[in-house]
């Protein structure tokens, strides 16, 4: 049974780690500058610096597994397009429901008025 040495192997974890996500920074005049491992720009915020290069990698690697850049595959895709059509034409369905059911109302309260019209001319 091989003996692992723990110690050596959280050192290359955390070596692997540090330099998967390595942020090179520079010294310009009073400030500091900030350039990720995937993108080629400088940013003037850490934060913003990071999340871009986090974003272009993940997008990059669900690129690489035939995904969108949402992690969405083309069925999750042609699904969900198929759902916001059908919930468009579920909503202009509700909306014709309800100007008809307007119209109704409408009509309904002529006619009572028209059949109240009758009844006062008639007596």
């Amino acid at each position: 049974m091989p003996i692992v040495d723990i110690d050596k192997l959280e050192r290359e974890v955390l070596a692997k780690k540090e330099e998967q996500s390595a942020i090179i920074t520079k010294q310009v005049g009073n400030k500091t500058l900030f350039k990720g491992r995937y993108l080629d720009e400088w940013y003037d915020n850490f934060d913003e610096c990071l999340q871009a290069n986090q974003t272009y990698h993940r997008i990059q690697t669900n690129k690489g597994l035939n995904l969108n850049e949402h992690g969405q595959t083309p069925e999750q895709v042609s699904h969900m397009e198929r759902r916001k059509v059908l919930a468009s034409q579920f909503a202009e369905m509700q909306e014709k429901m309800l100007k008809m059911q307007a119209e109704m109302q409408n009509f309904d309260s002529k006619s009572v008025e028209q059949a109240s019209d009758k009844k006062k001319k008639a007596k």
